[in-house]
């Protein structure tokens, strides 16, 4: 069904005000990670820093925050994913290079084994201990590679099938479960790393003492900046963002249809995998044609 809901100003004022106090948080956050090394030492990315801020003065907090405003924070994600999820497969060309298949092989062994660990465990604790004991709801068991393997992107497209599927639990449990896996992640990571270093498995970095990021500066020199974007169109024409924005709706558009001619048969599926797949047609389709050389894909620095 095509939403044909009217958004009122006073419901687009308060979504304008909560990305305003959301972007604070973020630079209040990055001037945080500057100024205090210890964040810096462990890799602790801003944004993780401005959701910790944001807890703390969130309604189970210093409640400066209203319970409102944060549960719409929560609301974005789910819906901001299909953004990220949509331009992945927009831009891409076939290119034949040496030793690819090699490379593609071990990573999938790595994500597969590191995948079926995170699913295979927790089903088998949570069936045998956690369900029996606890009384919970089975889809707990999927709350680990939700939130680990997939991530916060991930974890935020599962809150709607969560709640389709009656656990609404399991929308903050699966983006609670990414950020513990982010930090743990980190921990373990760092820990990890400086054994390899120790014993000489590294073949990058040589010393303990290059970890801590001392010769590198998070503000980076103006000699040593590069574009993120490159300027594909005349802006007498449009802007360039204009018009990866609009190819990015339309592989959202086709996603969001393809969800409804599922949902007549499987419900609960999420809207960003399908994306994907929309900006996969996308860019089949734009390929075929002279107007491929439109889409930016990120050669600046290059």
């Amino acid at each position: 069904m095509i939403p044909t809901e009217a958004i009122t100003s006073e419901n687009l004022n308060s979504l304008l005000f909560y990305f305003t106090v959301m972007g604070l948080l973020l630079v209040l956050a990055i001037f945080v990670r500057l100024k205090i090394k210890i964040f810096k030492k462990y890799f602790i990315p801003a944004s993780l820093i401005a959701g910790i801020l944001g807890l703390f003065l969130g309604p189970y907090g210093a409640k400066l925050f209203s319970e409102e405003m944060v549960s719409t924070w929560g609301a974005l994600a789910g819906i901001l994913i299909s953004v990220v999820f949509a331009p992945m497969l927009i831009g891409m060309k076939k290119e034949k290079q040496d030793g690819t298949g090699k490379l593609v092989a071990r990573h999938l062994i790595y994500s597969y084994t590191g995948s079926l660990l995170q699913i295979s465990i927790p089903l088998i604790v949570a069936s045998l201990i956690l369900i029996p004991l606890f009384d919970l709801n089975e889809m707990f068991a999927s709350i680990i590679e939700v939130g680990w393997a997939g991530g916060h992107g991930t974890a935020a497209g599962m809150i709607e099938v969560y709640n389709d599927l009656g656990w609404t639990d399991g929308a903050s449990l699966g983006v609670t479960a990414a950020t513990f896996g982010i930090i743990i992640g980190i921990i373990s990571g760092v820990i990890m790393i400086n054994h390899g270093v120790r014993k000489g498995y590294t073949s990058i970095i040589k010393k303990s003492e290059e970890l801590s990021g001392s010769n590198d500066s998070d503000v980076i020199p103006i000699k040593a900046q590069k574009s993120n974007s490159v300027n594909t169109l005349n802006p007498d024409l449009v802007e360039s963002f204009a018009f990866h924005a609009g190819l990015i709706s339309i592989a959202i558009l086709i996603g969001w249809f393809i969800q409804q001619t599922i949902a007549l048969y499987i419900p609960g599926i999420p809207l960003f995998p399908l994306a994907m797949i929309g900006g996969l047609i996308v860019n089949l389709v734009i390929s075929k044609t002279k107007y491929v050389d439109m889409i930016d894909v990120n050669e600046a620095g290059t």
